[in-house]
């Protein structure tokens, strides 16, 4: 990764979370810890509210750290798993931005019959 892309990137990420995305990279760096070991912290790592976790999954995106962005992504995956959109906008904190007063505009109807319609085309052809 460039300088400069690090740069964007860490003044986005708050010190806390930039402080677990260090634990995460300090534990997995470590060479002969069995998938195991990886499975067991990985499982207590993600176990944090769901701001804080859409906090890691940015800034780990933003970091390119791909396997970090795939753990925390499955983990919010499982938090939205068979919830209703508005049970996730509740879990999420996202605002209903739906107004009951959006007028929809209607498509126009066509009225001609499909006599009026067939003659149309037959004369717009030039009679090919």
């Amino acid at each position: 990764m460039s300088n400069a892309g690090f740069a964007v990137a860490k003044s986005e990420v708050n010190p806390a979370i930039l402080g677990l995305i260090l634990d995460y990279c300090r534990f997995h760096q470590v060479p002969g810890r069995s998938n195991k070991e990886h499975k067991t912290f990985d499982e207590k790592f993600i176990r944090m509210d769901t701001g804080r976790l859409c906090e890691l999954t940015s800034a780990a995106d933003s970091l390119q750290l791909k396997p970090l962005v795939d753990l925390t992504s499955r983990a919010l995956a499982r938090i939205i798993e068979g919830k209703t959109p508005e049970e996730i906008r509740e879990t999420f904190h996202i605002p209903d931005d739906l107004t009951e007063n959006v007028e929809v505009e209607e498509e126009p109807v066509d009225e001609r019959s499909v006599d009026d319609l067939l003659s149309f085309i037959n004369s717009a052809d030039g009679g090919m």
